[in-house]
């Protein structure tokens, strides 16, 4: 018998957020805890039945108020709030570490560009993680994001602290590997942060990651309308 078709829908329980605590738990450890940001966000949930499959969190900023955001402690964004006067931060993504489905992954897409145009946001943002903070692991990843997909000087996010990487200027032959919903992101036309910032309490290495939904391509913004229904 075939599975049940994955449904989006957002929280609207206290037993819906356990349900995304605990997946956050399998996916991050006890470092993605509930935080101050998730009383301000909408949580976008994808359910296999009674499962919860996937999850992120979606916070809409009206101009410079992102500056109280989540992604906003570790990139200078003055520049990217001058740019985008209403925004879609995401944030919090995981999958159910069990699955390795790429549609999973592409239905959260549609969902994301929805509650982007829903809401009005001429940009969606946030910090898109590798697995392993040490950025040795990712230098053919960051170089290659370095040649194709640094964010144009008007909205580049600039430093914040201590602790960030350039990402490297030259490849180094081996070929990128890239986590899944950055790939996503860059085919969609998403723009990178020309650094990295290692965050050692999750084990993950981040960069910044934009993208306008003006942007995508009118045929793939279709499929993901067709996916988020």
């Amino acid at each position: 018998m075939a599975s049940p078709r994955a449904l989006l829908r957002y929280a609207a329980s206290p037993e819906d957020l356990r349900a995304i605590a605990a997946l956050r738990q399998r996916a991050f450890g006890h470092a993605a805890a509930p935080d101050d940001w998730d009383g301000r966000a909408r949580h976008l949930m994808l359910c296999r039945g009674e499962d919860l499959i996937g999850t992120l969190r979606l916070t809409l900023w009206q101009g410079d108020e992102g500056q109280a955001g989540y992604t906003a402690q570790f990139y200078d964004l003055k520049r990217f709030f001058l740019k985008f006067s209403r925004s879609l931060e995401v944030g919090r993504f995981c999958l159910d570490p069990q699955l390795s489905d790429l549609f999973t992954l592409q239905q959260l897409l549609g969902g994301i560009t929805r509650a982007a145009e829903e809401g009005g946001a001429t940009a969606l943002f946030g910090c898109a993680s590798f697995p392993g903070s040490d950025p040795a692991l990712h230098e053919p990843a960051l170089a290659y994001l370095r040649q194709t997909a640094l964010a144009p000087q008007d909205w580049a996010p600039g430093l914040r602290g201590g602790g960030a990487v350039a990402l490297p200027q030259q490849p180094l032959g081996a070929a990128p590997v890239l986590p899944p919903l950055l790939r996503g992101y860059l085919a969609l036309g998403a723009r990178v942060s020309d650094h990295a910032v290692p965050d050692p309490a999750l084990n993950t290495l981040h960069v910044f990651a934009a993208l306008e939904p003006a942007r995508i391509p009118p045929g793939r913004l279709k499929v993901l309308r067709a996916l988020a229904e």
